[in-house]
């Protein structure tokens, strides 16, 4: 199940949109759990999913398209690849892109294996662990 810890954060106008995200993220956590996968969302790919897909004239419509396009299709790659398999469980965090031709980093998602003999954050995932955000 995807953890809804520190949903208060979300620094957006509606307060039930994060709910939105959490919902749609869940959905999309039964689904894969067919193939006996599980997802784990870092708090950081909350917040980019879920101002990704808020829009101040349909508020959270988007949400589900925005989950279809960026977290549904990357998973069904990786398994389509062979990076993802049965039983694996993946992270959805979030890295800045490099600077170029002098344009601002952008937040990306990423899906990374975790480790199959623990689903309890590293030491390297601590990213799992909610963390203040940087002004």
């Amino acid at each position: 199940m995807i953890s809804m810890v520190l949903l208060h954060r979300f620094n957006i106008p509606n307060n039930n949109f994060p709910f939105v995200v959490v919902l749609q993220l869940e959905r999309v956590q039964k689904r894969v759990a067919d193939r006996k996968m599980k997802i784990q969302v870092t708090d950081a790919a909350l917040q980019l999913l879920g101002s990704l897909g808020y829009d101040p004239n349909y508020g959270a419509r988007p949400v589900k398209r925005v989950i279809q396009q960026n977290v549904e299709n990357e998973l069904a790659k990786g398994i389509l690849r062979g990076e993802f398999k049965e039983e694996d469980a993946v992270l959805i965090d979030t890295e800045l892109t490099a600077f170029t031709n002098g344009q601002l980093p952008q937040q990306k998602l990423v899906f990374k294996k975790l480790a199959a003999e623990s689903e309890s954050p590293t030491a390297e995932d601590s990213s799992l662990e909610p963390s203040p955000q940087a002004p």
